[in-house]
């Protein structure tokens, strides 16, 4: 079953739009795409998380921001679901 997309207006009210060049190895674009096709999920949402992964590792004072704005995510989406 697929994932149901959240509004447009809701998802990307709290996102900074910033344009960076990603440079991915073949093999690992490919296995982006598929997760994303297997999943549902949108391949920049992946990319977020991988962000996050890194900041959470490098910057503690990042990590726990984020940290915090992936339970409001969480439970939002949890009420939403009700």
């Amino acid at each position: 079953m697929k994932a149901k997309r959240r509004p447009r207006s809701d998802s990307r009210a709290r996102l900074k739009k910033v344009n960076h060049s990603l440079y991915l190895e073949p093999w690992q674009s490919e296995a982006l795409g598929a997760l994303s096709a297997k999943t549902g999920v949108p391949q920049q949402v992946y990319l977020r998380l991988g962000l996050m992964v890194l900041l959470e590792k490098y910057d503690t004072e990042t990590a726990d921001h984020f940290d915090q704005l992936v339970k409001d995510q969480l439970v939002k989406q949890t009420r939403k679901g009700k």
